[in-house]
């Protein structure tokens, strides 16, 4: 069973309203990140990454601003 497998496992039919997650990734590791940021949004738990993004906005500081906010960070 893969990693995401077993995520996905243990998060399948639960709902999480109001966990607010900051997913930090690579570029090589944003396949991974997609996926993971899919499951956990399908169990209503908010997530941000580098996608969310928009064009012009200082990464730095929203990178940082998500992570203050989140109640967990994946890195």
């Amino acid at each position: 069973m893969t990693l995401l497998e077993t995520i996905q496992s243990l998060f399948v039919g639960k709902k999480y309203k109001g966990l607010n997650l900051a997913v930090i990734a690579s570029d090589r590791d944003k396949n991974f990140a997609n996926k993971l940021i899919k499951i956990l949004e399908n169990c209503s738990i908010v997530c941000w990454s580098s996608e969310n993004l928009l064009a012009g906005q200082d990464w730095k500081f929203e990178t940082k601003k998500a992570c203050r906010n989140a109640k967990y960070v994946f890195v």
